[in-house]
């Protein structure tokens, strides 16, 4: 329950909660690589631009992880992997 008596629902499915196909992509392994940031951002930024382009495209999160001046697989953080996608006009 929130602080504000709302129920929360148990179970929340994004899949349903789109007009575009495929807007939600499907689960991605990152394996033994600690690369959990540049996953996480590349799941929103696939679903983002399912929403405005209304048509999926699947995105790799490896340029992220070696290229964006993080720590690759021993980890990494949100803000600079957005920073970085923006510079880069990915």
């Amino acid at each position: 329950q929130s602080r504000d008596d709302t129920v929360v629902p148990s179970e929340y499915d994004w899949t349903n909660q789109t007009h575009v196909p495929g807007a939600v992509t499907p689960v991605k392994d990152q394996r033994h690589c600690g690369s959990c940031y540049a996953f996480g951002v590349v799941g929103a930024l696939e679903k983002t631009y399912a929403e405005i382009y209304k048509e999926s495209s699947p995105l790799s999160p490896q340029e992220l992880i070696d290229c964006s001046g993080q720590g690759g697989c021993d980890g990494g953080d949100f803000v600079p992997s957005f920073h970085y996608i923006k510079k880069k006009s990915l």
